[in-house]
């Protein structure tokens, strides 16, 4: 059995004061007949001990079918953040992992070790 790595989905946000930062998608969770995209942050620095940003985005589609991430309402950002919370918890117990050494360690088997 081979395990494929599936390559991951890197987007780009530009936050309110027009500087953009790189994120991937971390899992898509299902809610209310949507789909929700929990992102975190993509280190500037390899060596970065910077926490990650985390964000929520509802994934809709556009006209060509291609994905479009926009901001949950705030009842959507709440129960997809409990569930969200939920799944880290337990992913956490299993590793036994702080929050930078878990999010280090999955960016970097997400994006394929180092950045350049």
């Amino acid at each position: 059995m081979t395990d494929k790595k599936e390559d991951p989905i890197i987007i780009t946000i530009t936050g309110p004061d027009g500087d953009e930062r790189d994120y991937v998608q971390d899992t898509v969770i299902p809610f209310a007949g949507k789909e929700f995209a929990v992102l975190v942050s993509i280190p500037e620095k390899e060596d970065s001990e910077e926490e990650p940003d985390i964000i929520l985005a509802r994934i809709d589609r556009d006209e060509n079918g291609e994905a479009v991430y926009l901001p949950p309402t705030d009842e959507e950002y709440d129960a997809v953040a409990d569930i969200y919370d939920a799944m880290y918890e337990i992913r956490q117990r299993e590793l036994r992992l702080t929050l930078p050494q878990f999010f280090c360690a999955y960016i970097c088997d997400r994006i394929g070790g180092k950045r350049s």
